[in-house]
């Protein structure tokens, strides 16, 4: 499951409200993810496999199934078994062939009562009838309504964490594995896509409805079971002799392939480096609407939100490869090996971030994937900061969701390029090959790993895994450097100032040191083992430029003052764009002004190899207000990237210099990036906020790829401060237009609406959108604008809310408005 997508990014720095503690350690605090202690529940039985057969009542969003479930005890003496089933009606339970149960529903659970106790040399097949009618999670009827949308009709169902027990009884835990095979009956002209082969199709010409078999013989756990119906075309490849299947709408069947057409590549791509080829007899991906994820990597047949596909105009600006890679890696990361609990879900996620980032490096190179973990790293480093800090192996917590968090996908993602790091390619790959090989089709957790990695390499890995899995946080270095003549020598003095107590250690890592002289350069590798460390580096003269961590393989902070001569070297002839990306922000910081580093800057505008570097350039420029400034951005706007001519119109608008508008409207009119065109729209209105309104509301009208244009118009008119403003973009906070849409409009009323009615009345509505993104943003909104009137409104919602991450969102919102209602009668008083 993919979180990183960035698709409706989350409004808090964390999906969740959590309750927090705190450990003090010299006078300082570090707050730690609190919560109850959850361990994998205890079994009585094994599954071996679910049959499972449905049909739908569509209007009525109601499923009526009949399961099979085939299982082992444990032990001698079972007599009764419970599985998760959750608000469904249950007909009859009977051991088959014939034999009938009692049953016992809870709110929660199915309790079955067996004819005698059994034994673990007893294989018994319990067959389920029983029906659901609007399940609150798990399986979703997207029925489009008129005035709403452009939804399709579509049924689909959303497993993990343990959502699958809402539509189907199971053992809803992933500490167990079975094989499936699903019937799904369709109305037609629907189909049905779900995991594994499709065996057989069965025309019904009574109720003119298709039955679809699908089976799976590889065993997984039930939150990966899967169904998607609706009126879906396939487009297909093949990877070697496997189908590669595009389900998309009719509508959507033009940009299949623009969208998906690397798959089979990027399946290629894994199979060779995990070392086991792809082991499933198809791959599919399937879009729905208003999903309420980015991505779900199901069992050889992945879910994917509608935003995935992408028109061939907007690939300009980017694609939805990290996505695909991300959810594609996990069918060996999290499918083929599954964490135990949820305890471990870096091994799910963790894994998939970092191959989704391996796939950048191989698509686009190394600069690329070292900005990609510097994002992940920063990422993390925001929650860890700012929100909490735990250990990947973190067995407290609320929710199974607070698993999912920036610890499990980035921080994990890390953990796996550290280990890269200090084991090099070969070894790395040895050890995950082995890891894949003897763990497949099982439940794994780090230790597992740990193992692995170590009988594949021969490497002791027990202070890796203690400091980066079984510890918290991060090493900040403080770095200082010295030259001693008399020894010819650099001494690089090395101090670890983070707090170090039972939750944070001091950090043990091989660093490498670049030493700049003479012009040229070398590379040093040292060890780093303790809290405060001084190196003696010799060097035959006084370098000119000292890197620490070059390329930025550690995960880290990093305090290490430089000389502008210093920067303005290390911008220039730094090999890695991301040591480049670091002189730019400390030149930026402390030099901004200097017409010397001003020109700098223009050069790697100009010139450098990594577009990342010419956008930040750009940035840059524009925040200098200078003249100079004004002629390098202008040389720049035709640059090959559109995310740097992005940049470079956006840092023009800056200026706020009329003479720039005919040059942007001509942009306007010839550049083929929505990106582009956004940071027109914008642009223009900050250079001349009272004419700008006409051609605002006419970029109101252009349809884009996820909106980008229509977002743009109604973030710059909310900038304008018109009496107007609400009045024009409330129209596109409806469930007329996607969710992404109304997100923005919530955004800017966030910031217009303080004191309008209107704003109030609209972000209460939202509360009940159909988008749990959209409820998430209208808790923000409210609590943004902070009128304690909404507070009773803000109370119903959370108590009728379903989905965790929204209900926290709420939560929030409702206990700073509360507050602030607090505050306000103490000072009356």
């Amino acid at each position: 499951m993919d979180r990183i997508t960035k698709l409706f990014q989350t409004i808090f720095l964390s999906l969740i409200t959590l309750a927090l503690f705190s450990v003090t350690a010299r006078a300082k605090t570090i707050k730690v993810l609190e919560g109850p202690e959850h361990h994998a529940p205890d079994r009585n039985f094994r599954t071996l496999h679910y049959t499972l057969r449905l049909s739908f009542d569509a209007p009525k969003k109601k499923a009526v199934g009949h399961e099979i479930i085939s299982l082992v005890p444990f032990h001698s003496g079972m007599d009764s078994i419970v599985l998760d089933a959750a608000k469904m009606k249950i007909e009859s339970v009977r051991l088959l062939p014939k034999t009938k149960l009692t049953f016992q529903k809870k709110p929660e659970h199915l309790i079955i009562h067996l004819n005698k106790p059994y034994g673990s040399s007893d294989t018994l097949k319990i067959a389920i009838d029983y029906s659901v009618e609007k399940p609150k999670k798990g399986l979703y009827f997207i029925l489009p309504k008129k005035g709403s949308d452009k939804n399709h009709f579509e049924i689909y169902s959303q497993g993990e964490m343990e959502d699958n027990h809402y539509w189907f009884p199971c053992w809803d835990y992933p500490n167990d594995r079975s094989a499936s095979d699903v019937y799904v009956t369709a109305k037609m002209p629907n189909i049905v896509i779900s995991n594994g082969a499709l065996v057989k199709v069965t025309s019904n010409e009574k109720d003119s409805t298709r039955t679809f078999h699908w089976k799976i013989d590889i065993s997984h756990v039930s939150y990966l079971t899967s169904i998607v119906v609706g009126n879906y075309e396939k487009v297909e490849d093949f990877y070697k002799n496997i189908p590669v299947q595009y389900y998309v709408h009719p509508d959507q069947k033009k940009y299949a392939r623009t969208t998906f057409g690397k798959t089979p590549e990027i399946i290629r791509f894994f199979s060779e480096k995990i070392g086991y080829d792809y082991p499933y007899t198809k791959y599919s991906q399937s879009v729905v609407d208003n999903f309420i994820y980015g991505g779900m990597e199901n069992i050889s047949a992945t879910t994917l939100t509608a935003g995935t596909i992408r028109d061939r105009r907007s690939t300009i600006d980017g694609t939805s490869e990290g996505l695909i890679a991300h959810e594609l890696a996990h069918q060996w990361w999290g499918d083929l090996l599954t964490c135990r609990n949820w305890t471990n879900s870096w091994l799910n996620e963790g894994f998939a971030t970092y191959f989704a980032s391996l796939w950048t490096e191989h698509s686009q190179g190394t600069d690329a994937l070292d900005y990609k973990m510097r994002q992940a790293a920063n990422s993390y480093i925001v929650e860890d900061s700012t929100r909490y800090r735990r250990t990947l192996d973190w067995y407290r917590y609320q929710y199974p969701v607070n698993m999912f968090d920036r610890h499990a996908y980035q921080k994990g993602a890390w953990v796996l390029h550290m280990m890269r790091y200090v084991l090099g390619d070969e070894l790395f790959w040895k050890g995950l090959n082995h890891y894949a090989a003897i763990n497949a089709q099982k439940l794994v957790e780090a230790s597992d790993l740990k193992k692995a990695i170590e009988v594949g390499t021969g490497k002791n890995l027990y202070w890796f895994f203690n400091e980066w899995v079984y510890s918290g946080g991060y090493p900040k270095f403080r770095v200082k450097k010295s030259w001693i003549d008399s020894l010819k020598a650099v001494a690089l003095h090395v101090q670890q100032t983070q707090i170090h107590d039972t939750l944070t250690t001091v950090f043990r890592m091989p660093v490498r040191i670049q030493l700049f002289a003479g012009g040229h350069n070398r590379t040093v590798k040292v060890d780093l083992n303790s809290a405060d460390t001084t190196f003696y580096l010799k060097s035959r003269e006084n370098p000119d430029l000292v890197l620490f961590d070059p390329g930025d393989h550690i995960l880290k902070k990093i305090d290490f003052k430089k000389s502008k001569k210093e920067r303005l070297l290390q911008l220039s002839q730094a090999e890695y764009a991301i040591d480049r990306l670091d002189a730019l922000k400390a030149l930026e910081r402390s030099n901004k002004s200097d017409e010397d580093v001003q020109k700098a800057v223009a050069r790697r505008l100009e010139s450098d190899s990594f577009w990342v570097v010419r956008r930040d350039a750009a940035r840059f420029l524009g925040s200098t207000k200078s003249d100079f400034a004004k002629q390098a951005l202008v040389s720049a706007i035709h640059d090959p990237k559109s995310r740097v001519r992005e940049a470079v119109i956006s840092a023009l608008g800056t200026f706020k210099d009329s003479s720039f508008v005919p040059m942007i409207q001509k942009t306007f009119r010839t550049d083929s990036s929505y990106y582009v065109l956004s940071a027109c729209i914008r642009a223009i209105a900050s250079i001349d906020s009272v004419k700008s309104l006409p051609f605002l509301k006419e970029a109101l009208k252009m349809d884009s790829y996820n909106q980008t244009i229509r977002k743009a118009a109604i973030q710059a008119i909310g900038k304008l401060k018109t009496p107007d403003a609400i009045a024009i973009i409330l129209p596109y906070g409806t469930t007329q237009y996607p969710a992404t849409l109304r997100t923005s409009v919530l955004r800017t009323v966030a910031k217009l609406g303080k004191n309008d009615p209107r704003a109030l009345r609209f972000a209460i509505e939202r509360l009940k959108d159909p988008s749990n993104w959209v409820r998430k943003q209208a808790a923000f909104t409210l609590s943004r604008i902070g009128n304690p009137s909404v507070i009773e409104a803000l109370r119903q919602a959370v108590n009728t809310e379903i989905d965790p991450r929204v209900k926290a969102s709420m939560e929030i919102a409702l206990k700073h408005l509360e507050a602030k209602k607090a505050i306000g009668k103490e000072k009356k008083e």
